[in-house]
């Protein structure tokens, strides 16, 4: 729910029918997410993940795997017009 949130905010941020945001949140089950990029396959041992109660669940941004747990774990997405970091390097970014 919560990436499935995240790509909806942006969009909206992107169509300027919403202000800029940042959002903080924590998760209320396990759960492995890995980056736009990344293999599930590669990464992920499925069957262990399940056995343990991971939910695995994919982000709009890159990077490597992220282990969340509840109580454990606070996540915060940013949701910027493309002008917010247009003159910065995807590092300073």
């Amino acid at each position: 729910m919560h990436m499935a949130l995240d790509e909806v905010l942006l969009d909206r941020v992107i169509a300027r029918v919403r202000k800029p945001a940042v959002r903080f949140w924590s998760w209320v089950e396990p759960a492995l997410v890995i980056g736009s990029h990344q293999s599930v396959m590669n990464e992920i041992e499925l069957v262990s993940a399940r056995r343990l109660g991971f939910t695995v669940t994919r982000r709009m941004s890159g990077g490597g795997t992220m282990i969340c747990e509840p109580g454990r774990t606070i996540t915060y997405s940013m949701y910027l017009p493309d002008s917010a970091v247009k003159e910065l390097s995807f590092r300073q970014s």
